[in-house]
């Protein structure tokens, strides 16, 4: 498990459930799976191309598989080692951890990366504030978690189609986003968004 104890999931005084999860770039295999996966539909969609130009032009298919079998390998065999090492280099500019905020209510989640100097505990505080254990501006606060994210992406829950979870790395993918939670909230998490995506297709 790549969180610590107080990394739990807390309903807010705005209605919203809201967690940081930071996520072990170097133990969590979620990221370089991705990585993976992008590199290979990408020398697929390629190949296939190559393949339906070779055919459009009357050349023999078979051939040109057999031609292409060697540089093929050749092109895997340069790109895997420069993606292992970008993604190295990413990790190590990081900290070694991934860093995301996530917010949630009826309607949908969001996945925000923070940058890589946003502490954790700051954020879990101002988590804290919103979940009413101290007073303050809810709508401020709300507003200030957000100030330092890299990266955001929403999902509407009424719109999802696929649903997968894989609770060993700590992951729920929904269409193109992805959710983590910590093992003890993993169930919960999981549960509440599957019981809002009707029209989802289920596994995990």
């Amino acid at each position: 498990m790549d969180n610590e104890p107080d990394d739990k999931v807390q309903l807010c005084l705005d209605g919203k459930y809201r967690w940081v999860y930071e996520m072990s770039l170097y133990r969590n295999m979620t990221i370089p799976l991705l990585l993976i996966k992008v590199l290979l539909i990408t020398i697929a969609i390629c190949f296939a191309l190559m393949l339906v130009i070779c055919v459009a032009s009357g050349d023999d298919p078979v051939e040109f598989i057999a031609e292409s079998a060697v540089p093929l390998l050749m092109i895997m065999a340069i790109f895997f080692p420069v993606c292992v090492l970008g993604y190295l280099l990413y990790a190590v500019m990081n900290g070694g951890v991934y860093c995301v905020l996530f917010e949630m209510d009826d309607k949908g989640v969001l996945h925000a990366q923070q940058d890589r100097q946003v502490k954790k505990a700051k954020l879990l505080a101002d988590i804290s504030v919103l979940a009413g254990l101290a007073t303050g501006n809810v709508g401020a606060v709300g507003r200030g978690l957000l100030v330092a994210t890299n990266t955001e992406k929403y999902t509407e829950f009424g719109g999802v189609r696929k649903l997968r979870a894989v609770p060993g790395r700590n992951v729920i993918y929904i269409d193109t986003n992805q959710v983590y939670a910590s093992d003890k909230d993993f169930d919960f998490v999981w549960n509440y968004i599957k019981d809002r995506c009707p029209n989802a297709s289920v596994k995990g």
